[in-house]
């Protein structure tokens, strides 16, 4: 409309924010392993920090000894908390993000690896961040641009905040009770009447086979029935 290059598509449901459109043109062990590649990638971004927290503040009896040692001497010397050391962090690649979104393509790009790469670095030099939370947070980083959609990666990537404070409020308790406050709200929203966590809550085998996971083309490319 108007010359608008987009386009809203409706109803929609959660699962189709991690389909991509080449998923259909390769073979099926190829778009399976993708697709769990970016399932696993959403849980990653969600719940790292936060469990990396609670490791960090509450839970270290969960952790090898020898990793705990690791993890204790990469922060010796440290003068923020954990909460504030990883939540500085997050702002800070939140920052480069947007920051780089602004600038042409090319520039942006190049502000974001460099940024992040000599930001990394400077604070681990100067002791302001442990290099064992800047490895954290740097995989969340990357685990979020498996995400295809734009606009799902961006409330993924929301979602870390309020559970990390909840993990610091909580420990692993508020991790659990924030991972299901946010499974509730997705099995309670819907789409034009079509459920949004559809076709796992309410359950559907037929249209499982297009979700996670995808069958054979011509079992699939039927009305899904979840869409009345």
């Amino acid at each position: 409309m108007s010359g608008a290059p987009y386009a809203l598509v409706a109803p929609a449901v959660f699962i189709e924010f991690f389909q991509g459109f080449e998923d259909y043109s390769q073979r099926i062990l190829t778009s399976v392993f993708v697709r769990i590649t970016r399932t696993l990638s959403a849980l990653l971004v969600i719940l790292a920090t936060p469990i990396y927290l609670c490791v960090l503040s509450y839970t270290t009896a969960i952790v090898p000894i020898k990793l705990i040692k690791v993890i204790y001497n990469s922060r010796l010397g440290i003068p923020l908390p954990p909460f504030l050391e990883i939540l500085t962090m997050e702002i800070a690649v939140e920052l480069l993000r947007e920051g780089g979104l602004r600038l042409p393509t090319p520039i942006g790009q190049t502000l974001g690896i460099v940024g992040g790469i000599v930001i990394g670095e400077a604070a681990t030099k100067a002791g302001l961040v442990s290099p064992t939370t800047l490895v954290v947070v740097s995989t969340t980083v990357i685990a979020s641009f498996l995400i295809p959609n734009y606009e799902m990666a961006l409330s993924i990537r929301f979602l870390r905040f309020p559970m990390l404070i909840l993990a610091q409020l909580f420990g692993l308790l508020g991790v659990i009770l924030g991972f299901y406050i946010i499974v509730i709200i997705l099995i309670n929203m819907n789409s034009f009447g079509v459920p949004y966590f559809s076709p796992f809550a309410p359950l559907n085998y037929s249209d499982i086979k297009d979700t996670v996971i995808r069958f054979p083309l011509d079992k699939i490319l039927r009305k899904p029935k979840s869409f009345k």
